[in-house]
């Protein structure tokens, strides 16, 4: 993150200098904006090395990028190719990128656009849209259109599952989809940020039951047609398939090309668009509304809605605010699997830049280079404050992205991989920061009021809430919206990942026994073992049989068939069967491991063997359980 110290003297100075020269030189005054990109070339200058450098250290195969002003296009140019390996170039107005999240915007809009046509309003419960959708009345507080386009409608995350389908000709109804995969109500609405889906799917679902249009054929009626965005979709026309980048990830340490993907949830993000297209969109959303919306909507659109903490930027409707030092922006960005974007917004100076890449891992590329940007073209002022001494209440410690699956089996992996923050108080009034997955580079903070820190040399900030005097949350809107909940020592990846492990690899040692077995009866080496010691050492390696099946099976499943698996085939309902008969076979495992200690039915290293599979299984019961692969979770 860039801050700059502008002196205020100097501000003055400059800033009636430049009035004047507007004055004396333009017949009005109706063009002028705070600051001005530079020509296109210069502007293509600047940006070239930045894009080019960022390709070379992340293995991104191509970017696009849009910047306008003022009702223009002042850069459009594509780097690189459409896939790794060939020689199809990016081209800005052909190359069509799947936006991800980004789409959020268009189904904002979409709502904002009911809104003032009086057929939708941003407080009414949601329920009182929907014909064949309910939203559980778990709290008594209902969700409204505000909480779906603020992230705070208060919903679980629900980790992939049911979100892609199988073929473009299987997309699901979005009644059908809700109906089928809409995840619990956590928490009252309006309360805490927590990111969405499907909030956003809520609204466009919405959208449909008000227009009587299905969700792709009201943004293509209302959006892309006003806009002359012909080469924007949320289907799959068969003229503009082969324009579609292809997606890429760096999950082996190779550069690796991903299939097309077809959404269910495609309010969320189903969105695939040029950077031309869609720079039409933020001179839409920066011209008053341009021929999409009125002006009055798009300033209620932009103002912020809710904050998690009043000293830090919060959620406008669809988008994101960021308020550094003098200069406030609005943003969203979009990954998905093999793409990455971001748009960013700076109403006051009426300017847009949009950001494509067709690489999952270009979103932190994305972030350096708008920043690079901003500090270029609309350096923010700050004042510098000094530390106090101390924090105020106890902000160490690690937090973790709320956005975590808390109900179906893919919990441990939604907390695995879930962005952490690691917070270190320095003891002098300032604290820092390391982000993992990383988006936000290490970076130490000041506080500035009570629970509020900005970055040193900075304008950025980040807030805590406090029970008493301990934090825990901490939230950010830059470079993503963001609230994390303080870890405890119990609820860390890394102690779970190391039970997982022990649990795992005690069971992994009956892997062996066949093999021994083989090579005694080989060698003529027969062991004679009691009845008790045959039949514990049988339970025991069943039980780890069945469990190493669930776990060998259901990597099968997602290797051969990613799509498939995340609708829930009838095989991963099968292989759910198998935890479930290992824990009814630890019972009798246990009874017959104190049988043999107090019958002394097998040596003691094979009792104390046998001991530990039983406890490990004893151990991973629970385990199971509290992550949902014990049952059916889905």
């Amino acid at each position: 993150m860039v801050g700059y110290r502008v002196p205020h003297r100097v501000v003055r100075v400059l800033s009636v200098a430049l009035l004047l020269a507007l004055i004396l030189g333009s017949p009005g005054l109706s063009g002028i904006t705070s600051a001005q990109f530079t020509s296109s070339d210069e502007l293509e200058a600047f940006v070239d090395p930045i894009v080019q450098d960022q390709m070379d250290e992340y293995d991104i195969p191509g970017v696009a990028i849009a910047i306008v002003q003022d009702g223009e296009i002042v850069l459009s140019k594509g780097y690189g190719v459409v896939e790794d390996g060939s020689d199809e170039p990016i081209d800005p107005d052909v190359t069509i990128f799947d936006t991800g999240s980004v789409g959020k915007l268009f189904t904002a809009t979409a709502v904002m656009q009911q809104v003032e046509a009086g057929t939708l309003d941003l407080d009414t419960d949601l329920n009182t849209y929907m014909s064949d959708v309910t939203i559980p009345d778990t709290y008594d507080e209902p969700i409204t259109l505000r909480h779906a386009l603020t992230h705070t409608p208060g919903f679980d995350e629900r980790l992939f599952l049911g979100m892609i389908a199988p073929g473009p000709d299987e997309i699901q109804p979005l009644d059908e989809y809700l109906n089928e995969h809409m995840p619990p109500r956590i928490r009252p609405p309006g309360e805490v940020n927590q990111y969405s889906n499907t909030g956003m799917v809520l609204a466009g679902y919405a959208v449909e039951e008000v227009t009587g249009e299905t969700f792709d054929e009201y943004i293509e009626n209302h959006i892309f047609e006003p806009l002359g965005m012909d080469r924007s979709t949320y289907d799959y026309p068969a003229d503009l398939v082969p324009d579609m980048a292809i997606g890429h990830e760096s999950t082996t340490g190779a550069t690796m090309p991903m299939e097309i993907w077809h959404l269910n949830d495609r309010p969320a993000g189903g969105l695939r668009t040029t950077v031309t297209d869609i720079a039409q969109f933020m001179m839409a959303h920066l011209d008053e509304g341009g021929a999409i919306l009125e002006p009055e909507t798009v300033e209620t659109m932009h103002q912020t809605h809710f904050r998690a903490n009043d000293g830090i930027s919060g959620s406008a409707l669809g988008f994101i605010e960021h308020q550094s030092g003098d200069r406030r922006g609005i943003h969203h960005g979009g990954q998905w699997i093999g793409f990455s974007s971001l748009m960013y917004l700076l109403p006051e100076e009426n300017a847009g830049i949009f950001v494509s890449a067709n690489h999952g891992s270009a979103i932190y590329t994305q972030f350096v280079l708008i920043e690079e940007i901003l500090a270029e073209y609309f350096p923010a002022s700050f004042e510098q404050v000094d530390p106090a001494g101390s924090v105020t209440g106890s902000v160490e410690g690690t937090y973790r992205w709320n956005r975590v699956d808390r109900h179906t089996f893919l919990q441990l992996m939604s907390m695995i991989s879930a962005h952490t923050m690691t917070v270190e108080d320095h003891g002098d009034g300032t604290i820092s920061t390391t982000m993992s997955p990383r988006l936000l580079p290490d970076t130490t903070w000041v506080e500035v009021e009570p629970g509020v820190f900005q970055e040193i040399d900075g304008t950025d900030r980040i807030g805590f809430s406090f029970n008493d005097d301990e934090a825990v949350t901490l939230s950010l809107a830059w470079p993503l919206l963001m609230t994390m909940d303080r870890v405890a020592w119990y609820e860390s990846a890394g102690l779970h990942i190391g039970l997982l492990a022990f649990f795992l690899i005690a069971l992994l040692t009956t892997a062996g026994w066949p093999v021994l077995g083989l090579i005694r009866r080989f060698r003529g080496r027969e062991i004679d073992r009691s009845e008790d010691h045959a039949r514990t050492r049988l339970l025991a390696g069943a039980v780890s049989g069945l469990v190493f099946g669930f776990l060998i099976g259901t990597l099968l499943l997602v290797a051969t068939d990613t799509v498939g698996f995340f609708q829930i085939p009838t095989m991963f309902k099968v292989l759910l069967w198998l935890p479930i008969i290992a824990a009814l076979l630890t019972i009798p495992l246990v009874v017959f491991v104190v049988r043999l200690w107090m019958n002394n039915g097998a040596d003691p290293a094979r009792r104390i063997l046998l001991s530990l599979i039983a406890v490990a299984m004893v151990g991973l019961i629970p385990y199971l359980w509290i992550w949902g692969v014990l049952g059916f979770n889905y």
